[in-house]
């Protein structure tokens, strides 16, 4: 679709280029972490690797043609910023936008299977979800953004998600736990 075509222009810019080049794309191991393939993930780990959050079209400006412009937002888990960017359709031109202080990123469904997939293979969080009569395999994940704003906490320098698990017979969360993205590790129970 369009929106496949604007990611491609985005990545095969020169900020976003030489970004690709030198980090990982999230996205290309999300199934296999997501299958239980830690393996894949921990290749993460020592190297710096980004995701593609989303993708939007600008509204034209007065003259303009309508919808030839899209913003994109790239996360950097190593550096952990918030890249944005527009996108000129027509001529294929990126140029980086200001993502100004305290703009933060959407948390999005590929970070929380990701981070579901981190907490399953920790023994701690399996023998708690088992505790709280919840099968590790199959309990459901749902997630929020988690941001401390208390000095030295992982969650005020990295980017962190909340998970609650719930299972069909269970579907009240009963337990929950905050993972680092950034350096995909469970913070605390």
């Amino acid at each position: 679709g369009s929106e496949m075509c604007i990611r491609d222009r985005a990545r095969g810019s020169g900020e976003l280029k030489s970004m690709a080049a030198a980090a990982v794309d999230r996205d290309s191991l999300a199934d296999q972490a997501a299958g239980g393939d830690m393996e894949a993930l921990s290749t993460l780990k020592d190297r710096p690797s980004y995701r593609l959050l989303y993708t939007q079209r600008l509204p034209a400006e007065k003259g303009a043609e309508a919808g030839r412009a899209a913003e994109v937002a790239v996360f950097r888990y190593d550096t952990n910023t918030l890249e944005r960017s527009k996108v000129d359709l027509a001529s294929g031109k990126v140029e980086a936008l200001d993502a100004g202080p305290g703009q933060w990123a959407p948390l999005v469904p590929e970070e929380i299977a990701e981070a579901a997939a981190v907490a399953r293979a920790d023994t701690k969080v399996r023998e708690a979800l088992e505790a709280a009569g919840l099968d590790p395999a199959d309990a459901k994940a749902n997630g929020i953004l988690t941001v401390s704003r208390e000095d030295g906490s992982v969650c005020a320098a990295k980017r962190c998600v909340r998970l609650f698990f719930a299972s069909a017979r269970l579907p009240l969360p009963t337990f929950n736990v905050v993972v680092n993205l950034s350096d995909l590790e469970p913070v605390s129970y």
